[in-house]
């Protein structure tokens, strides 16, 4: 039985991938015995990052602002068990159902252990504008052959949003999703 989590204020902007809702997630490419994609335990801001998202799916940062915003900039930090190039063909962004065009991201691997090495990436997007109340923030991996025959998709080590001003951000982080280490 899952525990309903609390409602978290982010002050720094902050938002850790492993802590997404991954509850309508039935399979993961890594962990196909498992319920749950995995949340890998290695070299990420937090000590976790989303990995494995080498299948067509969402992932989706739900943040509340007590006001509207106008002008902030989105980071994101990721980066892949293959060495490849992301596009919005491969890997598609959008605030509140607006795709954003954000060109094109590298993501690498430490070729000895397959590990992801993650780099924030320049702004994503400038000039954003978020909602009073509820915004998402959708990444889409779509079908693609980056990764050799199979598809390709990045690890998330978390997301930022800068130039918020007053607003306050919160979300509601799962953190339960940690549990399913145990089962790694």
């Amino acid at each position: 039985m899952r525990v309903q989590e609390e409602i978290k204020v982010v002050a720094d902007g902050i938002f850790e991938a492993e802590y997404v809702d991954i509850s309508k997630w039935n399979t993961g490419w890594g962990a196909p015995i498992y319920e749950y994609p995995i949340i890998e335990n290695l070299n990420a801001s937090n000590g976790h990052y989303l990995g494995w998202l080498n299948e067509s799916k969402t992932v989706d940062f739900v943040i509340s602002s007590i006001q509207a915003v106008s002008n902030a900039d989105l980071f994101i930090s990721l980066g892949a068990e293959f060495d490849g190039v992301f596009t919005p063909k491969e890997f598609a962004i959008y605030v509140n159902g607006a795709e954003i065009d954000y060109g094109s991201f590298s993501a690498k691997h430490e070729r000895e252990t397959g590990a992801p090495i993650f780099n924030e990436c320049t702004v994503v997007a400038d000039g954003l504008t978020l909602n009073a109340g509820e915004n998402i923030i959708r990444f889409e991996v779509k079908p693609n052959t980056l990764w050799g025959d199979r598809c390709g998709g990045p690890c998330i080590d978390y997301i930022r949003i800068d130039n918020f001003g007053d607003a306050t951000l919160s979300w509601r982080p799962y953190t339960y999703n940690l549990d399913w280490l145990e089962l790694d």
